[in-house]
């Protein structure tokens, strides 16, 4: 029943969702995730990938309409004129910054609405393994869809992964994947 309520959710217009679908929307998933991390017998990968979503997607929001506020829209217009004008002095230090906030607000709501829940074992995760976090929602992310990824997106994902969090983690990465038979690309 909650999945064609979710796909009728889905199927409505953008600008006719009330924020009260929406957020109903977003308490139900939370809700179901919330059993799932005690309950279920899936993949932890898939498991943590079903949880984290609706708490990614809430951090994302958060950050668009935080890009029309405050110090956010004036580093936003001073990223705007450098680029317009040609001159770039300002520029890097501009991005530099927004990205710095961005992140903050992401961290910020995202934490907040797992919290919220009682979704302690994911937020220590977050927090504390970042790597693990991050290997474990990529692995369960391919378990939703297991074709969704092909050889020069899995390239790229290795490269941000081998840079982000060095080669040995490369190897936990693979593995996973194997262990789940997604290796064929």
């Amino acid at each position: 029943i909650l999945r064609s309520q979710e796909k009728k959710f889905r199927r409505k217009r953008a600008s006719a969702v009330k924020s009260v679908d929406l957020a109903a929307s977003y308490h139900r998933r939370f809700l179901l995730g919330s059993l799932m991390m005690e309950i279920s017998m899936l993949p932890e990968e898939l498991v943590l990938f079903s949880v984290s979503l609706p708490a990614y997607e809430i951090a994302e929001m958060a950050c668009g309409i935080s890009c029309d506020q405050g110090a956010l829209k004036e580093l936003g217009g001073i990223v705007l004129n450098c680029q317009e004008s040609g001159m770039f002095e300002g520029y890097d230090s501009a991005v530099l910054r927004s990205d710095e906030i961005l992140e903050s607000v992401h961290d910020t709501m995202f934490l907040n609405a797992l919290e919220r829940y009682g979704l302690t074992k994911v937020t220590e995760l977050y927090e504390n393994d970042r790597p693990s976090f991050e290997l474990q929602v990529e692995v369960g992310r391919r378990l939703v869809s297991p074709d969704l990824v092909d050889l020069e997106e899995h390239k790229k994902i290795e490269a941000d992964f081998r840079k982000k969090f060095g080669p040995e983690f490369l190897q936990d990465f693979m593995q996973r994947l194997e262990g789940h038979g997604l290796t064929s690309f």
